[in-house]
């Protein structure tokens, strides 16, 4: 793919999925970038799952994340950024942001690690990075996937048929960076659908986390608008915790709404909190993808 880069202008090259958190915030960045005509803007999109390779869903998560800028889909052999004689090659399935000159040469990436955005080389305040005078550290869960491919299950069971209905039940102890189920699921390679609860119990997901913000990836095949409800420790999400797609009914209870397979905010915490998340689930269908969790920067000073 050719870039033409006149006036010596830059182009700015950002690799991402739809369904990773840490492109939500590069997004907003980028957009303003874009605005500024500061440099060309190029988003390249890869997919996690199997449904984000619609053309057709793409378009539909642009247009929510309001992107203003050009996108382009990344093949499985690369992107080749090409300007003038210069080639850059860009193989990455992670979110980041990739700044070229006029001759196609990368100048300098950000370092996506748990949404850290420590620019390094010629922009160093392009995203308002900086030095704050200490150490940025992080606390948080990785991202949990539910598929078998990648999946971390507590109580996952000795033997299985993938892909096949399985009977959950939740263990009397838990811990931490392990998803852990009740009910009938079907394990998939991507992710876990839901066919139904035990006779007599209660259907959900649960989790351990230690961070931020948690985010949750999945939806119906079908499209189908549905809710869930949402508890952090046994309680409703407090309300000024609660993530853009998070609402209360008339109860105070908190639910997600979910309106096709795609990644969705539960909670905004700007504070670091250590806790379980359950999502209860209701009607059979929905598809979990994965839980991801936002980190929390703490700043120690004079620190070597």
């Amino acid at each position: 793919m050719w870039f033409n880069s006149k006036n010596q202008v830059t182009t700015v090259v950002q690799v991402f999925s739809f369904t990773d958190p840490r492109s939500v915030e590069l997004i907003k960045r980028l957009n303003k970038l874009a605005e500024s005509k500061a440099v060309t803007v190029v988003g390249v999109v890869v997919a996690n799952y199997e449904f984000e390779k619609s053309k057709l869903w793409q378009k539909k998560q642009a247009e929510r994340f309001e992107v203003r800028f050009s996108l382009l889909g990344l093949t499985d052999e690369g992107l080749e950024i090409r300007l003038g004689v210069g080639v850059g090659l860009i193989k990455t399935w992670d979110p980041g942001v990739y700044g070229l000159d006029q001759t196609g040469k990368i100048k300098w990436q950000t370092d996506p690690e748990h949404g850290k955005m420590a620019l390094r080389g010629e922009f160093p305040d392009l995203f308002g990075g900086g030095n704050i005078g200490g150490k940025i550290i992080y606390k948080i869960t990785p991202r949990l996937e539910a598929g078998y491919w990648q999946g971390k299950i507590g109580n996952q069971p000795d033997n299985f048929f993938s892909d096949s209905d399985i009977s959950f039940l939740l263990p009397n102890q838990t811990e931490g960076e392990r998803l852990y189920w009740n009910g009938f699921w079907n394990w998939g390679g991507e992710g876990m659908e839901h066919i139904g609860e035990v006779a007599g119990g209660i259907h959900y997901l649960l989790a351990q986390y230690d961070g931020g913000r948690v985010w949750f990836v999945g939806g119906r095949e079908d499209g189908k608008t549905t809710a869930v409800e949402v508890e952090l420790d046994g309680r409703p999400v407090p309300k000024d915790w609660a993530g853009t797609d998070l609402r209360y009914d008339e109860h105070g209870r908190s639910w997600l709404w979910i309106a096709g397979q795609a990644l969705y905010q539960i909670t905004n915490g700007s504070v670091y909190h250590k806790g379980k998340i359950k999502i209860k689930v209701g009607e059979a269908g929905l598809m979990i993808y994965a839980l991801d969790f936002g980190g929390v920067a703490q700043y120690e000073a004079n620190l070597s």
